[in-house]
């Protein structure tokens, strides 16, 4: 498998019992391009994240990875094509934050090109990208939230896989470094990375994803470009909020706004 990749849900539905967390889900994931997933809580964003990255297994429909079902992939496989940041990075340990982005390189130990200087220039420039290297040798649950983040950030960029998933890598970060996340996703996607992510936040969608998917109670309730996706009516009745939309002035992309 090359650089670029596609990650596709095919009818995929998730039932625990006769809870349906997930239905009739269709949708790919295309390398160069970000996908945003928003929705209200308890829509099924989290379940299919972890349905795509092959952590969950659908009760329907298939997940596949360039047309391979994504449960034929060893985990050791999957480590080297997919990186996934969960909502929370648990490590009850003492390892320091550098330690956490050299683990996003344990997939690569045994390719016959890695060496361990090339794994040593690849966390630092991991670090530097998510503006973590100050904090290398600063023990990791000693971090804020949003410290924590951005060394999980920088694990995935360090694992170097050509999809990335991520679930709400904006939710502890302060507006500064939200954006700056957004363009290190945006600037993943330009190397023809897929990039597969979580938002709350519809202006960041809005402003930096290539399509949208809006679920509602588990299902795709709208699919497409922001524009399309971020429609007034829409959101309102989803999100049970009256909202409006309207052009960014300073970005050509959507506002939403809350009345």
């Amino acid at each position: 498998m090359g650089l670029m990749a596609t990650l596709t849900a095919s009818a995929v539905g998730f039932s625990i019992d006769d809870a349906h967390l997930v239905r009739d889900v269709t949708l790919s994931a295309v390398g160069g391009e970000v996908l945003g997933l928003v929705g209200p809580n308890g829509s099924g964003k989290s379940t299919l994240l972890q349905l795509m990255a092959g952590d969950r297994k659908p009760t329907a429909g298939i997940i596949e990875l360039d047309g391979t079902p994504i449960d034929r992939f060893s985990a050791a496989g999957l480590a080297r094509l997919r990186a996934v940041l969960p909502q929370q990075t648990v490590v009850p340990f003492p390892f320091t934050a550098r330690a956490i982005v050299a683990m996003g390189r344990h997939p690569h130990h045994k390719d016959p090109d890695n060496s361990h200087d090339r794994d040593r220039s690849i966390v630092h420039d991991a670090m530097a990208a998510t503006d973590t290297l100050e904090l290398q040798h600063r023990i990791f649950p000693s971090l804020s939230g949003g410290e924590q983040t951005r060394v999980a950030l920088a694990r995935i960029l360090a694992q170097q896989t050509p999809v990335i998933l991520l679930d709400e890598p904006t939710a502890t970060l302060d507006v500064h470094h939200q954006e700056h996340a957004m363009r290190l996703l945006r600037d993943r996607a330009a190397t023809g990375v897929a990039v597969l992510v979580v938002l709350h936040d519809l202006n960041l969608g809005a402003a930096y994803a290539d399509h949208l998917v809006l679920l509602a109670e588990g299902q795709v309730a709208a699919a497409g470009p922001p524009a399309e996706v971020l429609n007034a009516e829409l959101l309102s009745r989803t999100y049970r909020q009256p909202m409006r939309v309207i052009q960014h002035p300073h970005r050509r992309c959507p506002l939403v706004l809350v009345e």
